[in-house]
C-alpha cells in the first residue's frame, strides 16, 4: 500500500494570507442595491456609459480571473500557495457573481439588454488579450517564464487595471450623492479582497520564489507596463467617448493610472517611475474604498504624504496620451 502524507500545518506568509481571505468572507446576496435602480436613471449619458463600460469590463475579466487562479494553484509547487490561490479563486467567484447579480437587481427586466451591451463591445473585449493569451500560454507550456508571465499579468491587472475601474465607479458614485451605493458598496467589498491579499499574495510570490529569475521579472513587468499604458490609452478614449466631466476626465484618470504603476513597481521592489501625482485624488481613493467609509467628501482630503523616484521622463505619458 502506498504511504499517504497527511498536509502539515505551517504558519508561512501564505497561510497567513488564506487565514486573511477566509476571515474576509463575504457574499454578493449581502450587499443592497434597492436604490441604484433609480439612482442610475439620474446620472447623465455619458455618466451612464462610463459606469457601463467599467462595469462590463469588470463583469468579464473577472470570470477570467477566477479560473486563472485555480489554474496558478496547479502551476505552483508550495502547497500552502496552493491552498491561497483556490481561496483566492473561490473570492473571484463572489467578485463575478457581483456583478451579474447587481446588474440583475438594478436592471431587471432590462437586465439581458445590459448584458447583451457589454458582450457587443469590442473595446472591452479588446483591453483583455494579453492577460488571456498569456494565461494560455502558461497552462499549454508550464515554463517558469510563462508561470511567471502569467502571474505578473494578474498581479498588474488587479494592481493597475481593476483599480481604475474601482475608481471611476467611486467618482460617479460620490459626485451624485450615491446615486450607486449598492455597486459601490460591492466594488469595496471586491477593492478590499484584491487590494490587501490578491495584490500583496502575487507581490511576495515575484520577489520570493523566482530569485533567480529576478532580471527577467524586472524586464516583464516593465514591457507588460508599457502594454498597459498602450492599452489604457485607447481605452479613454472608449470610457469618455460620450464626454468628460468635471471630476473625472483623461488627465485626473492618467494620474491615477500613473499611482497605480508607481504603487506595483514598489510593490515588487523596483524603482517608481512617475512624481507628478495629485497627491489629494490618491489619498481620497485610499480613503474613499475602504468598507466602513459610506461617504469621504473630496474636500477632507486635501494633504498626503506621497513621495516618489522618477527613472524616466513624466511628460514621456503625457505625450503618448496626447499623440494617443
Amino acid at each position: 500500500m502506498e504511504n499517504k502524507k497527511i498536509f502539515r500545518y505551517e504558519k508561512d506568509y501564505y497561510t497567513k494570507m488564506l487565514e486573511k481571505a477566509l476571515g474576509d468572507f463575504w457574499t454578493y446576496s449581502s450587499v443592497n442595491y434597492v436604490d441604484d435602480r433609480a439612482g442610475f436613471e439620474t446620472l447623465e449619458p455619458r455618466e451612464k456609459h462610463m459606469f457601463k463600460a467599467t462595469l462590463g469590463y469588470q463583469s468579464l475579466m473577472d470570470t477570467d480571473v477566477t479560473g486563472g487562479y485555480f489554474d496558478l494553484a496547479k502551476l505552483v509547487d508550495s502547497k500552502t500557495l496552493k491552498n491561497l490561490y483556490i481561496a483566492i479563486g473561490h473570492q473571484e467567484m463572489i467578485h463575478f457573481n457581483s456583478y451579474s447579480y447587481g446588474i440583475d437587481q438594478v436592471f431587471g427586466s432590462n437586465a439581458n439588454e445590459i448584458f447583451d451591451w457589454i458582450e457587443s463591445q469590442q473595446d472591452i473585449f479588446d483591453r483583455m488579450i494579453v492577460e488571456n493569451r498569456d494565461e494560455e500560454l502558461a497552462l499549454k507550456e508550464p515554463t517558469k517564464e510563462n508561470v511567471i508571465k502569467h502571474i505578473i499579468n494578474t498581479f498588474l491587472l488587479e494592481q493597475i487595471k481593476f483599480p481604475l475601474s474601482f475608481y471611476v465607479t467611486f467618482k460617479i458614485n460620490d459626485n451624485n450623492s450615491g446615486a450607486i451605493n449598492g455597486f459601490t458598496q460591492a466594488l469595496k467589498e471586491i477593492a478590499h479582497d484584491e487590494l490587501t491579499t490578491h495584490v500583496p499574495t502575487n507581490a511576495y510570490v515575484l520577489k520570493n520564489e523566482f530569485k533567480e529569475y529576478r532580471d527577467y521579472i524586472e524586464l516583464k513587468l516593465k514591457e507588460r507596463i508599457n502594454e498597459i499604458i498602450k492599452e489604457e490609452i485607447k481605452w479613454m478614449k472608449f470610457l469618455f467617448k460620450e464626454g468628460e466631466v468635471s471630476y473625472l476626465n483623461e488627465k485626473m484618470y492618467t494620474y491615477m493610472l500613473k499611482y497605480f504603476i508607481n504603487k506595483a513597481l514598489e510593490l515588487v521592489g523596483f524603482k517608481e517611475e512617475y512624481e507628478d501625482i495629485n497627491k489629494i485624488e490618491v489619498l481620497w481613493f485610499n480613503e474613499y474604498r475602504r468598507i466602513n467609509n459610506t461617504v469621504v467628501s473630496q474636500q477632507e482630503t486635501d494633504s498626503v504624504a506621497y513621495s516618489v523616484n522618477v527613472i524616466r521622463n513624466i511628460n514621456d505619458l503625457d505625450k503618448e496620451i496626447k499623440n494617443g
